[in-house]
């Protein structure tokens, strides 16, 4: 959670403290609708969102900024589609603070993806992200993880929602143009695989 969900948090406990226990009550209350309001934001709330008895300023919390890492995969360079796809980023609001065209090595592309290393497609993968040149870029806005991944669209180009990057421009499952972290622990690994914190201007 960004520092602005902590310190509200933090006053909320410590506004409970040494009341009576149905102020504590209502501190807590006020603490989970919190969290909920934060998490609606990406993935909803359990019981469905934050509720129309949540504390307004609970109910209008600001989308926190973000970073995630995008990836161009090579069916989109070979096809000279980077800024078509970019221009879908930025019409969503989402800004482009660092950016490296490369082409992976076996070793790089089974580091990146060793966390499906176990899995039967691992090997295609591989096979197909070392096949030609990628945009590796990081995409900073606000609830940027979320919002990258739903621009991208569904990882099955059949199921993408229309206008979304793989309904635009994928050509298959595996050759769905884009690759998008999907969760602030996975966009802090990717990003720091191929970037530091210099090379990258906000």
């Amino acid at each position: 959670a960004p520092a602005g969900v902590h310190a509200q948090l933090r006053a909320v406990q410590q506004g409970a403290a040494g009341h009576a226990e149905g102020d504590v009550v209502e501190g807590q209350q006020a603490h989970a609708a919190y969290v909920c309001a934060a998490a609606a934001r990406r993935k909803g709330c359990p019981g469905g969102g934050v509720g129309l008895n949540a504390p307004q300023h609970l109910q209008d919390i600001p989308m926190a900024t973000e970073r995630t890492l995008s990836i161009l995969k090579p069916d989109a360079t070979r096809r000279n589609l980077t800024g078509k796809i970019n221009a879908v980023f930025e019409g969503a609001g989402l800004r482009i603070v660092a950016q490296r065209r490369l082409h992976l090595s076996q070793q790089q592309a089974e580091a990146f993806y060793g966390a499906h290393r176990e899995r039967g497609f691992f090997k295609d993968l591989v096979s197909f992200m070392v096949s030609g040149p990628v945009v590796v870029q990081v995409l900073e806005g606000a609830d940027a993880i979320a919002q990258n991944r739903k621009v991208m669209g569904a990882t099955n180009p059949a199921n993408a929602d229309a206008g979304t990057i793989r309904k635009l421009f994928a050509e298959s499952i595996e050759a769905n143009s884009v690759h998008g972290s999907d969760s602030p622990e996975a966009a802090a690994h990717e990003i720091g695989f191929f970037f530091a914190g210099t090379e990258i201007v906000g």
